[in-house]
């Protein structure tokens, strides 16, 4: 069987290869393949299909209907039979009719809609909202539910069919509403208040009266700084509950309105939760001797998507010396506590790119291994051992200085494919070119235009320069009159990291006028 997509969340629609199928004679047909598809755990007697779609008609002509709507699926999916013996997604006999979901190639959005929900219910995990593999289960099943289900299907004659139409679209919103306040709390929860919001949002427009995610919704905007918005959320708020339901907002809502009124919550606010683990959980990330400087956008993006779901690949790319190493170390240590089976770095300039692309695999294995302090045994291959390790856990890999072993990349994506509770965060010159992969570009800090423009002194490449210098024994205060020197350091060095530190290392031997006219002279000076 060729490729075959059925959708129901939202507008109807069948597709094979990607190409959409039209040739369905009315809704009432739309409407027969649905209902097999969703109740496809059993086969269904003709008689009981006639009612259910035509009850309205005598006997005989549902029957006949049911006969010309069967006839018409079949040519309509004969496409999907290779030849004269290919199994076509339905099986119909003289007495019942079947969908058959079991097939491969057969993909229903409500049957992978439930069972992404199913599986957050079943999966071992200390609390929901903390447990990524969860999150990432949940956003699959929030990204599948277009609309409701089978949303503008007109029916006539059905009451049968309207009913149970009728009970699977609360049931399904009821999922989707659930997951989406699960998945706006775990955002909430782990500071990343832009996609709290989206997901809050969402509720709304399903649920305009949805009280929760209007709170959700209040604290996320007060959290950035948005406490008008956040405010006039309240008032929106309290209108919707009386046009639809003729009530007032609860003291939960409004003691949050006056926390937010009074600035008892204010831009960047962070309280622990009580769902939030109190404890940190195992860790090897080297301790760093200078303070972390600038790259605060960066920082949200990469705590953004480090702890969503969508997001199994982050990789920092850029030039040596740009510094993605301290900023994958800095956006490590802010989300320790979200992976219960730690967060690990695994350096890998130690792994030769002279090893045959057959062992370079292993290799990397025994990286990996050696920071999780995992001992391989018996003659199986290190890495098929490693990947049956990391298959349950969840946890953080930030695997450093990747360049170099590009050739076995595919491993990483072994990794991502095998264990769907484990982030990698990868830092490399080049990226890894997958589709799941997700590239944050790692540019030089900026630098301002010169002296004179506002706040110069604190654009990060000065800051970074100045503390650097600081350190040196010869110790380092900024005047107006370094200021423009520095400001050339920064720019010669296009606002690398590394160039900086490396100028402001001179300074117990050198002003910042010199060490400015010894680059210029040679850049073999640094």
């Amino acid at each position: 069987m060729d490729s075959f997509k059925l959708s129901l969340l939202g507008s109807f629609q069948v597709t094979l290869d990607g190409e959409v199928v039209t040739a369905f004679r009315s809704d009432k047909v739309r409407a027969l393949l649905a209902y097999l598809a969703v109740e496809a755990n059993r086969p269904h007697r003709r008689d009981m299909l006639a009612t259910l779609l035509w009850g309205k008609s005598d006997e005989e002509s549902a029957r006949a209907s049911l006969r010309v709507s069967l006839s018409n699926l079949r040519k309509a999916l004969r496409p999907l039979t290779k030849g004269e013996t290919g199994d076509p997604p339905l099986h119909i006999t003289r007495q019942t009719a079947q969908f058959n979901d079991q097939d491969p190639a057969v993909w229903v959005d409500v049957a992978a809609f439930t069972a992404h929900i199913k599986a957050t219910e079943t999966h071992p995990h200390q609390d929901l909202t903390h447990c990524l593999v969860c999150m990432r289960r949940l956003a699959q099943a929030v990204a599948l539910y277009r609309g409701e289900f089978l949303a503008g299907l007109a029916m006539a004659g059905s009451p049968g069919f309207d009913e149970w139409r009728t009970v699977q679209q609360e049931r399904y919103h009821q999922h989707v509403l659930a997951a989406l306040d699960t998945l706006t709390a775990h955002h909430l929860a782990s500071g990343d208040d832009e996609q709290a919001q989206a997901y809050a949002r969402r509720q709304l427009t399903l649920t305009p009266w949805r009280e929760e995610a209007h709170r959700q919704l209040m604290r996320a905007l007060a959290r950035r700084g948005q406490r008008a918005a956040a405010l006039a959320q309240y008032q929106e708020c309290r209108r919707t509950l009386a046009d639809e339901l003729g009530v007032t907002p609860t003291p939960e809502t409004r003691a949050l309105y006056e926390a937010i009124e009074s600035g008892a919550i204010a831009e960047g606010a962070w309280q622990r939760t009580e769902e939030e683990p109190a404890s940190s959980p195992p860790h090897n990330l080297p301790p760093q001797t200078t303070p972390f400087i600038g790259r605060e956008e960066e920082l949200r993006q990469l705590h953004r998507r480090l702890l969503d779901g969508a997001y199994p690949l982050v990789t920092l790319a850029g030039a040596g010396g740009v510094g993605k190493t301290r900023l994958a170390l800095a956006a490590a240590e802010q989300i320790v506590r979200y992976f219960p089976d730690g967060v690990w770095f695994v350096p890998l300039a130690g792994v030769t790119e002279t090893d045959t692309a057959e062992s370079l695999p292993d290799a990397i294995a025994s990286a990996i291994a050696a920071a999780l302090d995992f001992t391989f045994t018996g003659q199986r291959a290190p890495t098929a051992q490693l990947l049956d390790y990391l298959r349950e856990k969840t946890l953080l890999l930030l695997l450093d200085n990747f360049e170099h072993l590009l050739a076995a990349a595919d491993f990483i994506l072994e990794i991502v494919n095998t264990a769907p509770g484990v982030t990698l965060l990868v830092t490399t010159r080049e990226r890894l070119n997958f589709q799941a992969e997700y590239v944050m570009r790692v540019e030089g800090l900026p630098v301002p235009a010169s002296a004179e423009e506002e706040g110069a002194a604190q654009f990060s490449s000065v800051r970074l320069f100045v503390e650097r210098a600081e350190r040196t024994p010869a110790g380092f205060t900024l005047t107006g009159a370094e200021l423009p020197h520095i400001i050339q350091v920064c720019r010669f060095v296009a606002g690398l990291p590394l160039g900086i530190e490396l100028a402001a290392s001179w300074i117990p031997d050198h002003t910042c006028a010199e060490i400015v006219q010894a680059m210029q002279e040679s850049v073999d000076f640094l």
